[in-house]
């Protein structure tokens, strides 16, 4: 396949799903194996990090079960996200093998996959400073970003580019429970998952 057809496959599982499943190796994607070696993965992580609420993540990798505390502490530690280790995210109940869209390893295309990824997480950004555009068209005078996801993604880049009062969700919502509701109080959330 080639590189636009990867695009095209993972944009339109992206627009069907609303979220793609991303595998990614440990050692040699955002981990040095051996002592002394000093790569970084500084894009990688990045680039996960902004994934995060648009997909699911899979370490998926080839150490024993033994090794998995030490993973999972070190992704806790390094404020790496992920959401299992060499297990599946949707139950499918049918297979050994671990679905994911696409897969991020040292040894299978690291950078041109990571490039790909990065090229979508951008037209995502990009959708969203159309939106915007298109309300003030309408002459809007605030635009509220009534979703989450969106709101810790996009804010802070539509802030920047538009010179119009932009609210999300997020912090008055904080803001509000920080008021209203006291220290042992239970509060419940309905969201889609993001």
């Amino acid at each position: 396949m080639n590189r636009e057809m990867v695009k095209e496959r993972l944009r339109k599982e992206f627009k069907t799903y609303g979220k793609l499943i991303i595998a990614y190796d440990f050692d040699y994607t955002v981990h040095n194996y051996r002592e002394g070696d000093n790569y970084t993965y500084d894009f990688v992580v990045d680039l996960l990090r902004k994934w995060r609420p648009y997909s699911y993540l899979i370490v998926f990798t080839a150490s024993y079960l033994e090794r998995f505390n030490y993973i999972r502490n070190y992704l806790n530690e390094n404020n790496i996200p992920f959401d299992k280790i060499n297990e599946e995210v949707i139950d499918r109940g049918y297979s050994r093998k671990i679905y994911y869209n696409v897969f991020l390893d040292d040894r299978a295309g690291l950078g041109e996959t990571a490039e790909i990824l990065m090229e979508l997480y951008e037209e995502i950004i990009e959708f969203a400073i159309q939106n915007v555009e298109t309300l003030i068209k309408k002459q809007v005078k605030v635009i509220i970003i009534a979703c989450g996801t969106a709101t810790s993604q996009a804010l802070d880049t539509l802030k920047e580019k538009f010179d119009i009062p932009i609210i999300g969700i997020i912090e008055p919502t904080v803001d509000y429970l920080q008021k209203n509701v006291k220290n042992k109080e239970t509060i419940g959330v309905i969201a889609t998952q993001g």
